[in-house]
């Protein structure tokens, strides 16, 4: 008999023929896994490629019930194995941005902006800003520019991308071979004293969305846009933010922040961004709780929305069931529902179906399954053992 996690990760292996279970209540930026919901999923993926193929900035809004896959979607589609996928349709120099964040929640009214540019800066990184700054570097030195005229050159370059000149100050300290504490206090926002301001350069650190938005808009250019005949080295900065629902939640204030940051963001950053805002709602609620939580000027710059809605065929739901045990399949199998089977996988489903299934849903009672399989020491989850089992598999779902 098997006992523990350890236990059931092995009888699955053994009996089940699977390396975990698939079904995750809670996703994971670690589940690289799309299963079925084709149109959905083109539906995305055609906006990405449109956002590369295109310089104006865009917002996008995703929409729909709890459960429906917002998170995940955001997961998967910042991940590098999607990048992977995209370099190898549309050749290996693709490159751009992946942002996924959650909607920071403020401990301290009006902080919104200094946590909102922190998790963007952090999750672009100032590797990556350096990367393509030393990029143009060798660039210009393989054009014939001595190295000691380099940093001039690249300085005239980056002030005539920003309002704020002495920001180049900065960006041609990067040039050096490591970060140093002083570059990575400036681009992360932190408060610096007169003394370290004097050290970079530049007469005030980022004090204000003015000036977060001021050195974003300068970095997209960076990442973005063309040195000379060098192309650019990314193609598009995207920015996931998830659990906009929780707008609602915050401070009046931080509320307001949040909007002015993102609709000014636009202006300093017109080019080459696109961002998704997450919203999920309850049984109910509608496209109207997007447009209260955005206010008018946010949604007038809202591009295209796209709602996650239900699966609502047999066929969408066991091709949803059959992707999922086929990622963690680690044996040959006659049946691709094994450990179950398709009356079985049928049976749990059920009339519900006719109504629609949320992803969420669906994994609940499947795992539910799993668990109760292995506890009951069954090598197949038939029809029978559904049946014997209903009142456990469905109890407390909601």
């Amino acid at each position: 008999m098997y006992h523990g996690k350890l236990a059931m990760k092995d009888y699955f292996n053994k009996k089940y023929l699977i390396k975990d279970n698939p079904f995750a209540i809670t996703p994971s930026p670690k589940d690289f896994v799309w299963a079925d919901r084709s149109e959905l999923f083109e539906q995305i993926k055609n906006t990405i490629v449109t956002s590369i193929s295109t310089s104006p900035s865009r917002l996008i809004v995703n929409w729909g019930l709890w459960g429906g896959g917002k998170t995940h979607a955001m997961y998967y589609f910042t991940s590098d194995s999607f990048k992977q996928q995209m370099q190898k349709e549309y050749g290996s120099d693709l490159d751009f941005v992946q942002v996924g964040i959650h909607l920071p929640r403020p401990t301290e009214a009006g902080s919104m902006a200094n946590l909102l540019y922190f998790e963007i800066m952090n999750a672009i990184t100032i590797e990556v800003i350096q990367k393509a700054i030393q990029r143009i570097s060798k660039h210009a030195q393989k054009k014939g520019v001595e190295p000691l005229d380099v940093a001039r050159k690249l300085q005239s370059h980056f002030s005539a991308l920003s309002r704020r000149k002495e920001y180049a100050n900065v960006l041609t300290r990067l040039l050096r071979g490591t970060v140093g504490s002083l570059e990575r206090k400036f681009f992360y926002g932190e408060k610096m004293t007169a003394k370290e301001l004097k050290d970079l350069g530049i007469t005030r650190g980022i004090n204000s969305i003015d000036d977060m938005l001021e050195i974003f808009g300068l970095i997209v250019n960076v990442l973005t846009q063309p040195f000379d005949d060098l192309p650019e080295m990314m193609a598009e900065i995207f920015i996931w933010i998830d659990e906009n629902e929780a707008l609602r939640d915050l401070s009046p204030r931080d509320t307001f922040i949040y909007r002015s940051f993102l609709r000014d963001l636009f202006d300093y950053a017109p080019r080459e961004v696109t961002v998704f805002l997450n919203f999920s709602m309850s049984a109910g609620e509608d496209f109207s709780l997007v447009e209260a939580s955005l206010g008018e000027a946010l949604i007038t710059r809202i591009d295209k929305n796209i709602q996650f809605v239900p699966i609502t065929t047999l066929e969408d739901c066991l091709e949803y069931i059959r992707q999922l045990l086929e990622y963690v399949r680690i044996g040959e199998v006659k049946d691709p529902y094994h450990p179950f089977t398709k009356k079985s996988v049928e049976l749990l489903l059920g009339k519900q179906t006719e109504r629609g299934w949320l992803p969420r849903d669906v994994n609940k009672i499947f795992a539910k399954a799993l668990e109760i399989g292995y506890f009951k020491n069954v090598e197949r989850i038939d029809d029978r053992f559904i049946e014997d089992n209903k009142e456990l598999i469905f109890q407390k779902l909601t």
